[in-house]
């Protein structure tokens, strides 16, 4: 497992590796989420065999902003407004499930939603907006198991797979992420 700064310096190495099918694990704002490229078949494939998760549960998309969510995503006019309040106003982590547009891998095709999250933390943020598109995300963990909040269980976990981490530091436990959808023209919470 290879270490790299989660840092503006190294994010072109990042995005290297991300280009090139790789997985990574960084802290995400709410634990420390496995990550690739959403058009990379090989790197979701990878993801699934690390955590053992059935081929059949979707992944969220992490997003820079609304306007690269609305390139994933069908947001009705509502909807739209709720996801700029809670992305851009406040620091509750809000995963939005919204009908997906046909511009994603086919590994997306059989589901007819898709979650998407802007990430609260800033620096994840400028790193997407970066790297151009969006990244698929999920907890750093084997599937059923309680996610990770420390580089060293990373390490321990982890260290026999061919991935390469990414920190800031260690994280907080924090509540995992809200999830709100559209269902007959009222918001609902899921999560």
């Amino acid at each position: 497992m290879k270490f790299i700064p989660f840092i503006p310096e190294k994010f072109p190495e990042i995005i290297e590796k991300l280009n090139a099918g790789e997985v990574f694990v960084f802290p995400s704002d709410t634990s420390f989420g496995f990550s690739a490229d959403p058009f990379s078949l090989e790197a979701i494939r990878h993801i699934q065999r690390i955590k053992k998760r059935d081929e059949k549960k979707p992944f969220l998309l992490l997003v820079a902003d609304m306007e690269m969510a609305e390139k994933y995503g069908e947001f009705s006019e509502e909807m739209r407004k709720f996801a700029i309040e809670r992305w851009e106003k406040t620091e509750i982590p809000t995963t939005i499930l919204v009908h997906k547009k046909p511009v994603l891998h086919e590994f997306f095709r059989e589901f007819p939603e898709i979650g998407i999250r802007v990430p609260c933390d800033f620096r994840i943020r400028e790193f997407l907006s970066l790297w151009g598109k969006p990244l698929i995300s999920t907890s750093a963990n084997i599937s059923g198991e309680a996610p990770l909040f420390s580089e060293k269980e990373i390490q321990n976990k982890f260290h026999d797979h061919k991935i390469f981490f990414t920190s800031f530091g260690n994280l907080s436990p924090k509540p995992q992420s809200e999830i709100w959808k559209s269902e007959n023209t009222k918001l609902v919470r899921v999560r």
